[in-house]
Formats: C-alpha cells, structure tokens, sequence
C-alpha cells in the first residue's frame, strides 16, 4: 500500500513538473520581429491554397485598433508547421490575444491593453519545475469580421455555413514558429516571445479564406450521400 501510495505521489509530481505554469513577456509585439500583411492574390490554405485575380499585397493598416486580432497558440517544441485546419486545432490556446495597433506604421500590432503588464505567467504546458521544456509558438491572426477572439474565430472557420455568413472578406494568417522557454519560477517578465529564437517573422501574411459556392456544398453533399447509398447497396 505503501508503495502505491509513493508511486503515485512520484507520478502526480511528475506530471505537475511536466506541466506547470511558466512566464512569459507579452508585454509588445516587435514590430522588428513581426510585421502584419494582407495577401489578396492567394487564398488562405484553408481553402485550398488557390490563386486570385485582381489581389494585392501590403502591410496592414493600422489606423484604427482592432481590424485585425492575433492569438498565441503552443504545443510540444518540434512540431512541424500546420498547413491544414485540423493540425491547427492540435495547438493550444495560451488566451494572450493582439490586435492592430493605432499607429501611423502600417503592419503594427499590439497585445490587447487588458494583457499590457510586463510579463504574465502562462497556462499549464508553460513550463516545468527543471526549467528545460521547450515550446512552440505562433502567432495566428484574423480579420476582425471572423470574431473579436480565437474561440469565436476558429469556430467560424470551422464551419462552412458561419463563413458563408461572414461580412467582406475574412483573412486569416499565421507566423513562423518560434522556440521559447519559459521561466518556471514564474519571475517577471519571463521568456522573449519575439526575436530569435522566438518569432521572427515579418511580413506575415493574412490570406483571404475562400467560402466553397452553395453549388459546390450541394454537389460535395450529394456525392456523399451517393457513396452511402452504394455502400448500403453493396452490402
């Protein structure tokens, strides 16, 4: 009993080393680091990568805060780029959340002002008790008319419909991935999130997401509904 109660004790201090908060700077978003485009030309790799006619590229203009919103997302370090929406969703939220900046300087953002202190200690997976937990990180950013936060955002991308909805033309975009440690003593100001070997990726572009015609969806859904009936015919 002894032994149980001591193996268990082992692993749930494990697990919490494993797993335990960690700081972090999110005090800025470098614009020597990070730097917001839009890119008409092609259309998000969420709907297939396609070319666009009549598209234009250029910094993103930051006139007035809150055009644009940005999330940072993290998961185990050595994780290859997502290029599709299902490996997206494998990333963690960490809640720290951008916007565009009001600024002269167009493709500036700007941490929301409510997350503005000098460092913040992240969610669980920010660190561990040894200091030696690597993540990844990126900076995945959106136009305004897909949602004001990554939850309501990431749901309307995840819904053909809900795009359909969408007002104008939604972007949406992601940084390179950077490594960062974060501080597991949870002193302030923590980890660099930007600059290498954090997130050095300027010019990043935001890429519209191209909503599928209803003609599409209704053959897309026909085909399917063909194949059960063969299947069940089959069978």
């Amino acid at each position: 009993m002894k032994k149980l109660i001591l193996t268990s004790a082992c692993v749930l201090a494990a697990a919490g080393a494993a797993f335990a908060q960690g700081s972090v700077q999110w005090s800025s978003i470098s614009f020597s680091d990070f730097t917001a485009q839009t890119n008409t030309t092609v259309s998000s790799y969420l709907s297939g990568s396609k070319a666009l006619t009549g598209g234009t590229i250029g910094n993103t203009v930051g006139a007035s805060a809150g055009s644009f919103y940005y999330e940072l997302l993290y998961t185990a370090s050595g994780t290859a780029a997502p290029t599709t929406l299902a490996a997206l969703d494998n990333w963690s939220d960490s809640g720290l959340e951008g916007e565009s900046a009001t600024s002269s300087t167009a493709g500036r953002a700007q941490v929301l002002p409510s997350q503005s202190s000098t460092g913040v200690n992240g969610p669980a997976g920010f660190g561990n008790a040894a200091g030696t937990l690597s993540i990844d990180v990126i900076l995945v950013g959106w136009s305004a008319n897909l949602g004001t936060t990554w939850s309501a955002a990431s749901t309307v991308l995840n819904s053909p419909s809900a795009l359909a909805s969408v007002i104008g033309l939604p972007l949406f975009g992601q940084s390179s991935i950077g490594v960062i440690e974060p501080d597991p003593s949870g002193t302030i100001p923590g980890a660099a999130i930007f600059g290498a070997p954090g997130i050095v990726s300027l010019l990043t572009p935001l890429y519209p997401v191209v909503v599928p015609e209803p003609t599409t969806l209704a053959l897309g859904a026909m085909g399917a509904l063909s194949l059960l009936a063969l299947r069940r015919k089959k069978a």
